[in-house]
């Protein structure tokens, strides 16, 4: 995702919900996760780039990130979201493709059978006490227009080592494959 679009997305969430008490994800931390696997040895990091490279035969595609919700639910939200519009086929298919190389490559089956495609941009301090009203109305699902952030096409896979800190997570990239056709 580019820098700029990371900034903007930052700046529009801090303008939507700084009242809240939240932990806003920061800029340069903004990703889509297809999966997570958890510590991996030196072994299996060679088995994930694999799986990585195979997964990446891929066609490039468009992604719109708009709409705003809320995991587990909208009513007692833990994490707050931004949604896929244009190009979640294109995502899920690629989690899909991602999922079935990590089979092969000797990775467990995911805990989910369904992949909702999103941007975390915050988490709740405070998970199920008191939500907002001004909050309970941002994820409430309405008539008015869905609000869009933006969108850039998705070039690459990368694989990414999360380091989680007192200040936040810390994440490294391992490995970045182009997405291509071959």
């Amino acid at each position: 995702m580019p820098e700029s679009l990371r900034k903007s997305i930052f700046t529009k969430c801090h303008r939507l919900l700084k009242a809240e008490d939240l932990r806003l994800v920061p800029a340069d931390n903004l990703h889509v996760t297809l999966r997570f696997l958890g510590d991996l040895s030196p072994p299996q990091l060679e088995l994930l780039f694999q799986a990585v490279k195979a997964a990446a035969r891929s066609r490039p595609f468009l992604l719109q990130l708009a709409g705003i919700g809320a995991f587990p639910n909208r009513r007692a939200p833990n994490i707050i979201w931004i949604g896929i519009a244009t190009g979640a086929t294109e995502l899920q298919s690629l989690w899909m493709v991602l999922n079935r190389s990590l089979l092969e490559a000797g990775f467990e089956k995911p805990d989910t059978q369904h992949f909702t495609g999103h941007l975390t941009v915050a988490r709740v301090r405070a998970p199920r006490r008191t939500t907002t009203l001004a909050l309970r109305q941002l994820l409430a699902p309405s008539a008015n227009a869905t609000p869009v952030f933006g969108e850039f096409g998705v070039s690459h896979l990368t694989a990414m080592s999360s380091r989680l800190t007192p200040g936040g997570s810390i994440y490294t990239p391992l490995l970045r494959q182009p997405l291509s056709e071959q």
